[in-house]
């Protein structure tokens, strides 16, 4: 296997009880964030993507029928983002030594900014690269080395990878707006409004 073979997980099995409807399904320039997180993962050349779904799965699979991603359904979606981490880590055992685990609700995650991670681990040698958050703290995208699928693959309940990156030395790359996602129907609002906001304002700039 080659060394620098990096797998992906794509964590997409809440349930969105506060938005109202299943944020994997919402889109955003004309793509559902499932489908552009696993996008995103397929281009900084994760091999392969792995889907973890639990609730709304039928309706997600249908929309992903066409999506270069394995799809993996977690019956325990209901205890927390930690046991879709672990069955998402079980089902990839023997397939790869580096995991890059993201989430499908991070509307500007870059393909660039999972490269970095990728690169951290895989050629600069960290056993954990983290995304740093505004407010300071590590989490997710992060990519893992082969030294902590053990642990990724005990976690339960709610405790995601967030404690296992807290409790381990790790690389910390800077996304700037990691703390953006979308659980209300004001964050989704808020979102579009930006986006729309930006493109008008890319638009004036080229035309200026």
């Amino acid at each position: 296997m080659n060394s620098h073979h990096v797998a992906g997980i794509v964590l997409a099995a809440g349930q969105s009880s506060r938005l109202g409807r299943p944020k994997q399904l919402v889109e955003l320039d004309g793509k559902p964030l499932v489908v552009r997180a696993i996008e995103k993962l397929v281009a900084a050349r994760c091999v392969p993507v792995l889907t973890v779904l639990g609730a709304n799965a039928k309706e997600i699979r249908t929309v992903l029928s066409d999506s270069p991603t394995e799809l993996l359904i977690n019956p325990c979606w209901q205890q927390g983002i930690g046991s879709s981490i672990a069955a998402g880590c079980r089902q990839l055992a023997g397939r790869a030594d580096f995991i890059l685990i993201t989430l499908c609700d991070q509307p500007f995650v870059s393909v660039n900014h999972l490269a970095l991670l990728i690169e951290a681990v895989a050629a600069d040698g960290y056993s954990i690269a983290a995304s740093q958050y505004p407010n300071g703290a590590d989490g997710v995208p992060a990519a893992f080395s082969q030294q902590h699928f053990a642990n990724l693959r005990r976690l339960s309940g709610d405790c995601g990878a967030r404690q296992l990156i807290e409790q381990s030395e790790h690389f910390r790359i800077p996304l700037d707006e990691g703390h953006v996602d979308l659980d209300t129907p004001y964050d989704l609002t808020e979102l579009r409004s930006r986006i729309a906001l930006q493109a008008t304002q890319e638009t004036s700039n080229a035309n200026s």
